[in-house]
């Protein structure tokens, strides 16, 4: 299944952006914070909205955008989304379709994100929730102090969980100047020991993508520093770009990709990366003069390296 938007009004009037189950896109003016910028788009907001599709169609969410985001001619915090929907963000209108690739002779039990290649593979809730309890078991072996970096654009409950418990948490980006980023900045968390966040944040992101884990000797102000400065990187004609390193989809891809220097920098005070690879396994991203990526099975765990 995928929702597929045709742009009727604004910038690029007439093409199509496709959006596969399992996966969202960020819709906004600013190409660095958004997955599809539509940068001459006077009414649209930095980070404006996000649209994604699931296997119930498709959604989407307003993210405190000045103009709104509306549907069918209703403004909307969050709605769902059926084909000849109209959503309008900024000036910009899309009309919605729902097109299903699946084969006619697939069982209706087909489950859900089969297919997508991110996290959300298709097990049972009994295995998942094993899976779970095992990752909160290593997490809490962990010898030095645990973080996450949580991605607040992946779903709503995350900023609003982080504010209603209290936790040890700020915004990489500097959201008093630029309030419309609160709820989809990267959010460095702290846990302690005993945390009773930390089991939420498993029980509720881990297999959504709602970002990565890591641990560090280093105090919070400092990893936030050396975290903040990763955001911002450079093509080789020096063009400057914003780094979602801490999408776990990104970041599986791209530290495998590092020679020894690069891993020694964009690590820092970073002793690992704890990443996602689906709902029932880990990766461990060990930094060092020789950096280790250690997989563990979250369904016949064994212990990290």
């Amino acid at each position: 299944m995928k929702l597929i938007l045709e742009i009727i009004q604004g910038q690029d009037a007439g093409s199509e952006l496709e959006i596969p189950a399992g996966e969202t896109r960020r819709i906004g003016k600013d190409s660095g914070l958004s997955d599809v910028s539509f940068s001459l788009d006077p009414a649209m907001s930095l980070v404006h909205c996000v649209i994604g599709c699931d296997d119930g169609g498709g959604h989407v969410r307003d993210l405190n955008s000045m103009a709104g985001t509306w549907v069918n001619g209703q403004r909307v915090t969050q709605a769902r989304l059926k084909a000849g929907d109209h959503v309008k963000a900024g000036d910009t209108i899309f009309v919605a379709r729902i097109q299903d690739d699946a084969p006619a002779e697939a069982s209706a039990g087909a489950g859900a994100g089969a297919g997508s290649g991110d996290a959300a593979d298709d097990i049972s809730p009994e295995n998942a929730a094993n899976a779970r309890e095992r990752l909160l078991a290593f997490l809490k072996q962990e010898p030095l102090t645990l973080y996450a970096l949580l991605d607040g654009a992946q779903s709503g409950r995350i900023v609003r969980m982080l504010s209603e418990q209290g936790a040890e948490a700020q915004s990489l980006l500097e959201t008093v100047d630029a309030p419309e980023l609160h709820d989809v900045a990267p959010y460095l968390v702290q846990f302690h020991r005993h945390s009773k966040l930390l089991p939420t944040v498993i029980e509720k992101g881990w297999g959504q993508n709602w970002g990565v884990f890591l641990t560090s000797a280093e105090t919070f102000s400092q990893l936030r520093l050396h975290l903040k400065r990763l955001l911002d990187v450079e093509t080789e004609d020096g063009t400057p770009l914003y780094f979602r390193y801490y999408d776990p989809r990104v970041l599986r891809v791209f530290l495998p990709t590092c020679t020894a220097e690069e891993s020694r920098r964009f690590f820092g005070p970073v002793d690992r990366f704890i990443v996602e690879e689906n709902a029932e396994s880990a990766l461990y991203f060990v930094g060092g003069p020789k950096p280790q990526l250690v997989k563990v099975s979250l369904k016949n765990p064994e212990p990290a390296k």
